[in-house]
């Protein structure tokens, strides 16, 4: 490799100059970083590589000047690490910049099937990060071979951390989109609960008026008791309509998870939990001087609720779900699906015995509705979409485990105070 070769103050200004053409669209800034990169570098065609499918495949977000002189878009290829070299070298390692000078020497010229194609015998890549965890590589290829100067090296690396910025403000704008749809959302479904409250009160109480007047062996019984527990049902639903549009809690006070716990399995609803999976066996296991958290204890009560009737449904006859507390300093961030900050935390974990859920399913479980998607189920399909809200309404965190051998867990943050 050399150290010199070109004049570093032309490249630094070309750098600077990508800033200037860049401007609101992130995804059209990654545009700009990639055909300009290819004018820094003299190289036949500049690519992002952007990990997707939680490492299963790569897609291609921009190739400028390949040997053909076109222009591909998004493109999603399948993650073959033996032959997909921006993953190997680059990806993976999470280093210093790979830079390999003579492609024949390695046995990427007769795997890749890009390489291999259009005759490319350079490479220099580097990596791009989101939340310190890679997700995909800046890569430059070259159909002559050359050495990569260490200025071309450290100005691949400023290119691939704006890159990195760039994701970051995607991610941003995502949080931002589905804040505003959430909004949208409860106020729409709290206006429409509230109406259907008031028509179901009618529809709840009359049948059981009637039903006191009614001879023991009326026919009029069995149908009245129908609509009575239709009502019923409909008024589950328009309640957790209800819990969805409060945008916050309400009515917090300090409480202690353990107490709630308690509380919870000493109540009819655990009964009925008890009753309608007589197979199962709860095991509680909470920590001592557990610290305490800000919330409302209904609403905590809900959560576990929601938790256990999912992994009871899931459950095979004599399984086991186990019900835990502790105390959990975060040092330093948890970076996952829903990054855990630093902190002092009280959790609350559910765990169970059963088969392993899908990527797919591990994916979309928090979405509304998908249960019923996936296996018919009954209810007001809000289940785990709610409980996630009011996990976040008490600004805590989850982070969902599943493997064949240990089964399913819900991990659950809320800040401890003391």
């Amino acid at each position: 490799m050399n150290s010199s070769g070109g004049n570093p103050n032309e490249k630094l200004t070309a750098i600077a100059d990508i800033f200037h053409l860049m401007e609101a669209d992130s995804q059209e800034n990654i545009h700009i970083i990639l055909k300009q990169a290819c004018n820094i570098f003299g190289g036949i065609c500049a690519l992002y590589n952007r990990i997707i499918d939680k490492e299963k495949s790569i897609e291609i977000w921009s190739i400028t000047q390949t040997p053909e002189n076109r222009t591909i878009g998004n493109k999603a290829i399948e993650l073959d690490e033996k032959a997909i070299i921006c993953r190997k070298e680059t990806i993976k390692t999470q280093g210093n910049p790979v830079d390999l000078p003579d492609l024949s020497k390695t046995s990427y010229l007769k795997t890749n099937s890009f390489v291999k194609n259009h005759n490319l015998k350079a490479y220099l890549g580097c990596h791009v990060s989101l939340q310190k965890k890679a997700i995909g590589s800046l890569c430059i290829f070259d159909t002559k071979k050359r050495d990569f100067t260490l200025d071309e090296i450290n100005s691949i690396k400023i290119l691939a951390k704006a890159i990195s910025l760039e994701e970051e403000k995607l991610a941003l704008e995502s949080k931002l989109k589905n804040t505003q749809k959430l909004e949208l959302f409860r106020t729409i479904t709290g206006r429409a609960a509230h109406n259907l409250n008031n028509i179901l009160s009618g529809l709840i109480s009359y049948p059981e008026l009637l039903a006191m007047q009614l001879p023991e062996d009326s026919p009029l019984k069995g149908p009245i008791s129908f609509i009575h527990e239709s009502g019923t049902k409909a008024a589950d639903i328009v309640q957790d309509l209800l819990y969805l549009t409060r945008t916050n809690p309400g009515g917090e006070s300090i409480i202690n998870l353990n107490n709630t716990i308690f509380e919870y399995f000493n109540s009819p609803d655990h009964k009925r939990l008890e009753k309608k999976h007589p197979f199962i066996e709860f095991k509680v296991k909470t920590a001592p001087e557990l610290t305490d958290i800000k919330g409302t204890p209904i609403h905590i009560i809900k959560i576990l609720i929601t938790f256990l009737m999912n992994a009871a449904k899931a459950a095979q006859p004599y399984s086991r779900i186990w019900i835990e507390t502790f105390n959990q300093q975060v040092t330093s961030p948890i970076y996952s699906e829903d990054t855990i900050p630093e902190g002092n935390y009280a959790c609350l974990k559910i765990s169970d015995d059963n088969a392993a859920m899908a990527q797919e399913d591990l994916k979309n479980i928090f979405e509304p509705f998908y249960e019923h998607k996936k296996t018919k189920a009954t209810g007001s399909g809000f289940g785990l979409f709610l409980a996630h809200n009011l996990v976040k309404d008490h600004n805590g965190h989850i982070q969902v485990k599943s493997s064949e051998n240990k089964g399913n867990a819900f991990e659950i943050y809320f800040p401890a105070i003391r």
